[in-house]
């Protein structure tokens, strides 16, 4: 049998929803017939009448009869269809007739409406039919009980449903840890990806600007014009002071002082700052780079496999840029002293004076 819902077979009733399971004050008339009517059993304090259950309900059913007429009321209780968590109640009456060992059933609805009932009476039994709505008959055997028989079925169908209470809050406790544990599984696995993906764009910055040899070429290149300037002094200063001194006091000195000047103090400084920005920017780019392979460590996952070879290859390059940087320095600072020495060389007697005088403060190292 189908869920059952003697609600749904004799709609539309006047559904009066009791306020209580238990049931009091309920007895059979004194008219009703021995034959179709059970008494009350006064030793447990009972009210007699039928009981019937079927899947998901429980009925209690009374009625008067006098001769073929009868009046009563048949008293229900469902567990939800819409929600089997819950229970609902409901108390309806009827009249009827009884012809032989047929009984037909005439329950008052809204509005005037009526539905009827088909029962058979067999023995001390009654037998309900219940017309589906797939055109089939369901039957219920309601037997004589007592109130307490139907607010024990009553217990039970309120059990079943703490049951199915109980069944839908695990569920939706699993569900909800279910769908918790997936959404932090992946908020993870998005963790990682993100983390993964700055670690390769990371390590691409690094590989990119880790390379020193453009920069110490361009200083080399300043080394090389310095030289050539410092040999432009030499012979320049070769002529002496020059007539009125010009030579000394304006060839000679500006040789020095602004060529060779400029060649170091201009251009070499400003390279070798180009050098050591780059050499931080590459320090910076191997912090982000360990600090993405750390975060991905603490996961449990990795990074490049190729960031830690990375990472050590990039500290000596910087570390052997560094070096060479200020070897090409400390070779512009001497160029740069030699020209002011021979200029000066040549602002001697009648040109004293006339030459730079003390060279400049030294291009200081790089970091």
């Amino acid at each position: 049998m189908s869920r059952f819902s003697p609600r749904s077979l004799i709609a539309p009733l006047a559904l009066l929803a009791l306020t209580t399971t238990s049931l009091t004050g309920c007895s059979p008339s004194s008219t009703t017939t021995a034959s179709s009517s059970p008494t009350q059993n006064a030793a447990d304090n009972s009210v007699g009448g039928w009981v019937g259950t079927a899947q998901g309900a429980a009925m209690f059913l009374q009625w008067t009869r006098n001769g073929n007429s009868v009046t009563g009321s048949l008293v229900e209780t469902n567990v939800q269809s819409s929600d089997n968590t819950k229970t609902q109640n409901y108390n309806d009456s009827f009249t009827g007739t009884i012809s032989g060992s047929s009984a037909t059933l005439t329950f008052s609805g809204l509005l005037g409406a009526s539905s009827n009932l088909s029962a058979s009476l067999q023995g001390g039994n009654i037998i309900m039919s219940f017309p589906q709505s797939n055109g089939t008959i369901d039957t219920v055997t309601m037997t004589p009980g007592t109130v307490a028989q139907y607010n024990k079925d009553v217990s039970s169908l309120d059990g079943q449903a703490q049951a199915n209470a109980q069944a839908s809050a695990s569920a939706a406790a699993a569900a909800a840890q279910a769908s918790a544990s997936a959404a932090a599984e992946e908020a993870f696995q998005q963790r990682v990806n993100s983390e993964q993906q700055q670690a390769s764009s990371d390590l691409a910055s690094l590989q990119h600007d880790d390379d020193f040899t453009p920069g110490l070429k361009t200083m080399e290149g300043d080394l090389t014009q310095t030289d050539a300037d410092l040999q432009r002094t030499q012979t320049d200063a070769a002529k002496g002071g020059g007539d009125q001194c010009l030579n000394a006091s304006t060839t000679v000195y500006n040789d020095a002082a602004t060529t060779v000047y400029n060649d170091v103090q201009t251009n070499l400084y400003n390279h070798s700052l180009n050098l050591e920005n780059q050499a931080q920017t590459v320090r910076q780019e191997i912090s982000s780079l360990q600090s993405d392979l750390q975060a991905l460590e603490n996961e449990g996952a990795t990074g490049p496999s190729e960031a830690p070879s990375e990472i050590s290859g990039a500290n000596a390059a910087i570390a052997g840029a560094v070096a060479a940087a200020n070897q090409h320095i400390d070779q512009g600072n001497a160029y740069v002293a030699t020209a002011y020495q021979v200029a000066n060389s040549v602002a001697t007697g009648s040109c004293a004076g006339m030459g730079p005088g003390n060279p400049p403060e030294p291009v200081k190292h790089i970091s």
